[in-house]
């Protein structure tokens, strides 16, 4: 997963730079059981999520460890909605002319993958986690 990951900051990387976006990382090797095509579409739209619903000059931290992989983000002073952020057509007020599908497909991959995932705001961040059980090192 950390190779897919850097892969797609990769791809990013020049619109992060023209937003002024402070990106820090700290990627470690991870299995995951998903299709691999599936797993860039998850961190496709988890990661340009980040950076199109960021701030000028704001930052996103990404941590990738065996198990769980989390991006967090500033934005909007304002929580999602927990329980309707992972719903096909949701789109909070500030942004209405999105789909509202991406973080569907998300969700349905993360469950489709053995995957938990979850929405949180801690402090001035959105932060999204997602968790799989690692297989016990023999």
């Amino acid at each position: 997963m950390k190779t897919k990951v850097q892969e797609k900051l990769e791809q990013l990387r020049e619109i992060i730079e023209d937003s002024s976006i402070r990106l820090t990382s700290e990627l470690q090797d991870a299995q995951v059981s998903c299709n691999e095509s599936l797993l860039e579409i998850l961190l496709n739209n988890l990661l340009s999520n980040a950076v199109r619903h960021n701030i000028k000059q704001g930052s996103i931290h990404i941590l990738l460890r065996p198990g769980v992989f989390t991006i967090s983000n500033t934005g909007s002073t304002v929580p999602l909605n927990k329980e309707k952020i992972f719903l096909r057509f949701y789109k909070d007020e500030q942004h209405t002319t999105r789909h509202g599908l991406g973080l569907a497909i998300v969700k349905e991959i993360a469950v489709q993958s053995g995957m938990r995932i979850a929405y949180d705001r801690a402090g001035d961040l959105h932060l999204f986690r997602l968790e799989w059980d690692t297989p016990p090192v023999v």
